[in-house]
């Protein structure tokens, strides 16, 4: 056995390998020849934007191997059963915001909170434009923390309840230039792996706008939630909720009408989507923590359970190596 690179997953996972010679490559370093090994592990915790053959196709030529097999954080489609075998989806942004969050207590502890939503929506993207356009229409816009990156839009409600640290660096380049949300704070943790304390206190609930609205990809953006026992809507690719299913995860069909997350038409998903929106802003939110408990702790506990995805990543190559 040979890992190429012995600070991957493999080691991370304590993952067990066959007597064979084996390449563990990321998806961030440069190709090299590995035409001398038996197999070749690629992970990669961003989403694979080609079609699967295509990209193999390009792995094959780049690291002249074409026995590889693919752990990603994404992939260009919306179904996780449509997966090739040599395939799986692995939840890299769940370890970060996990690993960068350890003494971070629940916000759902917290019984008492002015707002109904966090929608913390980042970069301006049809979807977020969506959700935006819909709050800043709303009659109760005051039950929402919003922010976007939009030229003429800034949020005093969500800039107060950010640390002295985050409104520094927003009051470099905010509103007008934006931020970096890869940038890294005195916890060493990117702006985009720190689950945002305050804001989680405030508000009952979260709205998910993901990175891709096209293909599945689970980031920070679902995976804080998840780690903070929330409830949340995403507005996100066809089948989200299902996938999310698939890995492992409970969803709020207990409380809400999670039928829009097979509507095939993207508009319309959103619509439907927002109408949980609705319904969420007039429930009782006692009422709608008390019936998700059982689902808000499983899914912190999954995300926290190492063993876990371990052990489905040991299935994984047990099955192809």
């Amino acid at each position: 056995m040979f890992l190429h690179d012995p600070r991957d997953f493999v080691v991370r996972f304590n993952l067990r390998l066959p007597n064979a010679k084996i390449a563990c490559v990321d998806g961030n370093d440069p190709p090299v020849d590995l035409s001398g090994f038996d197999f070749v592990i690629y992970h990669y915790m961003e989403h694979v934007l080609q079609p699967f053959v295509e990209f193999q196709s390009c792995c094959h030529s780049a690291y002249n191997n074409d026995r590889m097999f693919f752990v990603v954080g994404g992939f260009n489609g919306t179904d996780l059963n449509s997966l090739p075998n040599n395939w799986l989806i692995h939840p890299f942004w769940i370890d970060q915001v996990v690993h960068f969050n350890q003494t971070r207590p629940s916000s759902a502890n917290i019984l008492t909170k002015p707002y109904r939503f966090d929608a913390l929506l980042g970069k301006s993207k049809s979807h977020r434009k969506f959700v935006y356009e819909q709050v800043q229409a709303h009659a109760k816009a005051e039950c929402f923390l919003m922010n976007i990156d939009l030229p003429d839009y800034f949020s005093q409600a969500v800039f107060d309840l950010e640390t002295p640290e985050m409104q520094k660096i927003k009051q470099a380049g905010w509103p007008r230039d934006g931020f970096d949300s890869t940038l890294r704070l005195s916890t060493t943790a990117s702006i985009s792996q720190t689950i945002p304390a305050a804001i989680f206190d405030e508000s009952w609930y979260s709205i998910v706008c993901e990175t891709d609205e096209n293909r599945f990809f689970i980031t920070e953006k679902t995976a804080k939630p998840l780690v903070d026992q929330r409830v949340f809507v995403p507005f996100a690719c066809l089948g989200f909720m299902r996938n999310l299913k698939s890995l492992g995860f409970l969803t709020f069909d207990q409380v809400l009408d999670e039928s829009y997350d097979l509507e095939p038409v993207r508009l319309r998903r959103y619509q439907k989507a927002w109408q949980q929106i609705e319904y969420l802003l007039v429930a009782d939110p006692i009422y709608v923590t008390e019936v998700t408990q059982d689902v808000r702790v499983h899914n912190a506990y999954l995300c926290r359970n190492t063993q876990y995805w371990a052990d489905r990543l040991q299935k994984f190559l047990d099955k192809l190596l």
